[in-house]
C-alpha cells in the first residue's frame, strides 16, 4: 500500500511539473542557455581541482618551470569558471523573471476570461492568494530545475564521479558506502515535506480569504464588535499555518541533519584510506587533495540534487493551485456580431437555477420592444436581478430561449452583445483611480469635451470643479473619498460616455439621500429618452411612468401591463404599490 501511494505521488509531481514546464514553454531558450553555460561551468570546476592537485605535486617535486605552466592554466580555467557562472547567475535571474511574467499573464487573462459563476463559487482571497504569493514562491522553481537538475550540479556531480574512479577506483567505492542510505532518506523526507505544503498552501488561502473578508467588512467588524466571532477564526488559521510550517521545519533540519552525516562520513572515509593509499603508494599527496577536493563536490552536488528534488515536490503542491485556476470554466467566446442599435428582446419560457433543482425563474416569458420603459418588480428573491444577469449573458445553462433581436443568445458574442448594454446598480464598481480614468472606461477614446459633458449630464461637473484636483482626483478603493451619491454620478457620467442603446438598472437610488436621488433620477430619466430602458424598481412610485411593468412573484411573471391598468387589476402589483406607500408615509411622518 505505501509503495502504490509513493508511486501516486511521484505521477501526481511529474504530471504537475509537465504542465508547468508547458506553460512557459516560449521562455525555454533562455533556459537552454543556461543548460550549455552550466554544463561548462561544471567541467571547468572539476578541471581547476584537477589541477590544484597537480600543483601540488608538482611543487613536492620542485619543478618550477612546470609550476608556472599549470599555475597559468588554472589561472584562465579561473577566470574562464567566473565568466560562466557569472552569465549563467544573470541568465538565471532573467529566466526567473520570464517565467514569471508568463504565468501572470495567463493567469490575468484566464480572470478576465472567467465566468460570473467561478466568483459567486470561489472567495476573492483564495484567488488573490494564487495570483500572488503563488506565483512568487514558483518563479524560484524554474531556476532550480535548469541549474540544479539540468546543468550545473548533474555535470559538477558525473564529471567529479568519472574523475574519482580514473585516480583511485577502489577509494572511490569505499567513499560511496553512505550515498545510497542518503538517497533513500531524502527521498521519503521529499515526499513527506511535499504533502505538508500543499496543506500549508490551502491554510494560506484560508487565511488570506479571512483577511480580506476583515478588511473588506471593517466597518461592519467595529460597528458589531466582532472580535469575538471573527478573532478565533483568524487565530485558528494562523496556528495552522504555523503548526504545518513547524513540520516542514522540523522534515527540513532533518534532512539537513542527515545529509551533514552522509557527508562527513565520507570525508573521514577518504582521509583515512587515502592515507593509507599513499603508505603504499598507491596514491599522490596531490591525488588525494583532488580526490577529496572533487569527491567532496560529488557529494555535495548530490546532497543539493536531493534539495532540488525537495524543492521539485514542493512546487508540484503549490502548482495544483494554480491548475485549479487556470481549468476553472470560462465564459464562451464564439458566437456571432449582430450588434445594432436596435434591441429587442424576448423570454420564452425561461427557467433558471444557480443550484441544481432550485428554480429561481420558472417559465417566465415576456417581451421588450426597443424604445420601452420596463419596470421589473417583486419582492425580494423574486428573481428581478437574475433577469438582468441573464439578459447580459452571464449564465448559459437556462432552459427555453431568450431572443435578443430575433437572435437566439447562445448564439451572440458576448462581447458585442455587452457592447449593446450598459448596466447601472447599487453597487457603482469604482476603481482607486483619477475621477477622468474611470470616467473613460466607458470609451477610452474619448476626448476631453466628451467627458466634460457626460459629467454635466450626470449632474457630476460641479462637485468634481470644486475639488482641489478637479478630474484628476484619486477616488480610493471603490471610491471611498467620495459620497455615496458622488459614486454614483461619477459612475453614471461613465456609463453616458459609453452611449450604449439598452440601460440596465438595478435601482441605483435606492440606497441614496433624497438630494442625491433626485439628481440621479434626473441624469437617468435624460439618459432614457432615446434608448431601451430595463430597471429593477424597489421603490414603486419612481416607475409609474414606464411603458411597461413586469410583476414576478417567486420566480413566476403574475402580472404585466403599465401602472394604471395594474392598478386596476387590484392584484400582486396593486399589494406591493400600496405597502409601499404606507412605508413612505411613516419615513416622511
Amino acid at each position: 500500500m505505501s509503495k502504490q501511494k509513493n508511486k501516486g505521488q511521484m505521477k501526481y509531481v511529474y504530471r504537475n511539473i509537465k504542465r508547468l514546464l508547458g506553460l512557459v514553454r516560449e521562455d525555454f531558450s533562455i533556459g537552454s542557455i543556461m543548460i550549455i553555460l552550466g554544463i561548462v561551468a561544471g567541467l571547468l570546476g572539476v578541471g581547476v581541482s584537477y589541477l590544484y592537485g597537480h600543483l601540488l605535486d608538482i611543487a613536492l617535486e620542485g619543478v618550477m618551470d612546470k609550476l608556472i605552466q599549470y599555475a597559468a592554466v588554472l589561472m584562465v580555467l579561473g577566470v574562464l569558471q567566473s565568466l560562466f557562472e557569472y552569465f549563467g547567475i544573470f541568465l538565471a535571474g532573467k529566466y526567473r523573471i520570464a517565467c514569471g511574467k508568463t504565468i501572470r499573464n495567463k493567469a490575468c487573462r484566464k480572470i478576465n476570461n472567467l465566468s460570473i459563476s467561478y466568483y459567486e463559487n470561489n472567495h476573492t482571497g483564495s484567488t488573490v492568494s494564487t495570483l500572488i504569493s503563488d506565483i512568487d514562491k514558483l518563479e524560484k522553481f524554474f531556476v532550480t530545475l535548469v541549474d540544479d537538475i539540468l546543468s550545473y550540479l548533474p555535470t559538477r556531480l558525473i564529471a567529479g564521479f568519472i574523475l574519482c574512479l580514473i585516480l583511485n577506483y577502489k577509494l572511490t567505492l569505499i567513499c560511496l558506502v553512505a550515498t545510497p542510505l542518503l538517497g533513500y532518506l531524502t527521498g521519503k523526507i521529499s515526499l513527506r515535506l511535499g504533502k505538508t505544503t500543499n496543506t500549508i498552501q490551502e491554510e494560506t488561502e484560508n487565511y488570506n480569504t479571512l483577511l480580506r473578508d476583515f478588511i473588506g467588512g471593517i466597518h461592519i467588524y467595529k460597528a458589531y464588535k466582532m472580535e469575538k466571532s471573527f478573532d478565533p477564526k483568524i487565530l485558528s488559521a494562523c496556528n495552522e499555518i504555523a503548526n504545518q510550517s513547524f513540520i516542514v521545519s522540523k522534515v527540513k533540519n532533518m534532512d539537513y541533519s542527515i545529509r551533514s552525516i552522509a557527508y562527513f562520513l565520507p570525508n573521514i572515509i577518504a582521509y583515512i584510506v587515502g592515507g593509507i593509499f599513499i603508505f603504499r603508494e598507491e596514491l599522490t599527496v596531490g591525488g588525494l587533495f583532488i580526490f577529496t577536493n572533487v569527491f567532496f563536490r560529488v557529494i555535495g552536488s548530490f546532497s543539493r540534487l536531493s534539495t532540488s528534488w525537495a524543492t521539485i515536490v514542493e512546487t508540484a503542491g503549490i502548482a495544483q493551485h494554480l491548475f485549479k485556476l487556470l481549468d476553472a470554466h470560462e465564459e464562451r467566446v464564439d458566437g456571432n456580431d449582430f450588434a445594432k442599435s436596435d434591441f429587442v428582446l424576448e423570454f420564452r419560457n425561461v427557467s433558471f437555477a444557480y443550484n441544481e433543482g432550485i428554480d429561481v425563474l420558472d417559465g417566465i416569458s415576456f417581451s421588450i420592444n426597443k424604445g420601452e420603459k420596463v419596470a421589473i418588480v417583486g419582492a425580494s428573491g423574486s428573481g428581478k436581478t437574475t433577469i438582468h444577469k441573464l439578459i447580459a449573458g452571464h449564465y448559459d445553462h437556462y432552459r427555453g430561449a431568450i431572443l435578443i433581436n430575433s437572435k437566439e443568445l447562445c448564439d451572440w458574442n458576448l462581447g458585442n452583445l455587452r457592447y449593446l448594454l450598459s448596466p447601472v446598480t447599487q453597487e457603482v464598481g469604482l476603481f482607486d483611480d483619477t475621477i477622468r480614468n474611470n470616467i473613460l472606461h466607458g470609451r477610452l477614446d474619448a476626448d476631453e469635451e466628451e467627458i466634460i459633458e457626460a459629467t454635466r449630464k450626470a449632474y457630476a461637473y460641479d462637485f468634481i470643479q470644486s475639488m482641489d484636483y478637479g478630474m484628476e482626483t484619486v477616488i480610493g478603493e471603490g471610491g471611498s473619498k467620495l459620497s455615496g451619491g458622488q459614486r454614483q454620478r461619477i459612475a453614471l457620467a461613465r456609463t453616458i460616455l459609453k452611449d450604449a442603446p439598452v440601460l440596465l438598472l438595478d435601482e441605483p437610488t435606492s440606497a441614496l439621500d433624497t438630494k442625491s436621488e433626485h439628481y440621479i433620477q434626473q441624469a437617468i430619466e435624460d439618459m432614457g429618452e432615446d434608448k431601451t430602458v430595463i430597471i429593477i424598481a424597489h421603490r414603486l412610485s419612481t416607475i409609474v411612468n414606464a411603458d411597461k411593468i413586469i410583476v414576478l412573484d417567486n420566480g413566476v411573471v403574475v402580472e404585466t401591463g403599465n401602472h394604471n391598468a395594474l392598478i386596476k387589476r387590484n392584484g400582486k402589483y396593486t399589494e406591493l404599490y400600496q405597502r409601499q406607500l404606507v412605508v413612505e408615509m411613516e419615513e416622511l411622518a
